[in-house]
């Protein structure tokens, strides 16, 4: 089986070969996943996988599928049933956020042409990347192109503490053979130790932006709130209760992490005070 892989230029040995770059053919987006109505034809493999909302976790928008642990199936999001029979080669390209991922913790990317999965590649923390940024990753699958095909995403790390979040998937098929294998950095952010917010859980704030004040919506009836700078510094701290208007008049212009805390659980939202 023809695979390209291979972290910044090195390749994957098991059963994998890297083919040479083609020229010519046409190109057809095949899927494309942003998570924000639903899980668009992917399959939650169990309890390490879940739909997110945290907008400062997800690369698009509010939500993304995050995977944890270590726990095989039930660790991993899985796209099956892909006709890609009528392509020389397949890209497969998404963005990831990690989260509290140990050095040499990993996660990879699978295919099953329908004989069993093959690694893609695979991306480890401390040599691949690092935590609390975005990073966009390209590979492309240039044969065993079935007429039932499946990809998916397992994270390989040690705990439930471990998170990689998913987001912006989309699968490029083309009549050329191709051969693209790449990560790159999107953007650093804050390093904050919350937990995603759970789609069940209704928490959110409004309007956003605001120029002097924002309304907390939670479910439960109290928490308390905190306001970071981007740097991570806390400028205020405050108990809430749910429907309570928080008055930002005072604060200068610019992009804020709101961090809630309420029933033992802690959840985070961009905001944009005007």
């Amino acid at each position: 089986m023809l695979v390209s892989g291979g972290a910044f230029g090195s390749t994957q040995s098991t059963d994998i070969c890297i083919s040479q770059d083609g020229g010519g053919g046409s190109t057809e987006i095949i899927h494309e996943a942003g998570f924000e109505s639903g899980w668009d034809g992917w399959n939650d493999g169990g309890a390490d996988v879940a739909r997110r909302r945290d907008s400062t976790r997800a690369y698009d928008g509010e939500f993304s599928i995050r995977i944890r642990d270590n726990s095989g199936d039930a660790s991993a999001m899985t796209l099956s049933g892909l006709d890609l029979s009528g392509y020389a080669s397949v890209e497969f390209n998404f963005f990831f956020y990690a989260f509290s991922m140990e050095n040499n913790e990993d996660f990879f990317l699978q295919y099953n042409s329908g004989s069993g999965w093959v690694t893609v590649n695979s991306w480890a923390r401390g040599t691949d990347f690092n935590n609390n940024g975005f990073y966009e990753i390209t590979e492309t699958v240039n044969a065993d192109l079935t007429s039932n095909a499946a990809f998916r995403l397992m994270c390989d790390a040690s705990g439930n503490k471990d998170h990689i979040y998913i987001d912006e998937v989309t699968i490029t098929g083309s009549t050329a053979t191709s051969s693209v294998s790449s990560i790159a950095l999107i953007s650093e952010s804050i390093e904050m130790e919350v937990q995603a917010m759970d789609y069940e859980v209704e928490f959110g704030l409004y309007p956003n932006p605001a120029s002097n004040f924002f309304t907390i919506n939670l479910t439960e009836d109290q928490g308390a709130l905190t306001i970071y700078r981007l740097n991570g510094q806390a400028i205020r701290t405050m108990d809430i209760t749910a429907g309570e208007k928080v008055d930002v008049a005072d604060l200068p212009t610019g992009l804020y992490i709101i961090s809630v805390v309420t029933d033992g659980e802690v959840y985070t939202e961009r905001f944009i005070k005007k």
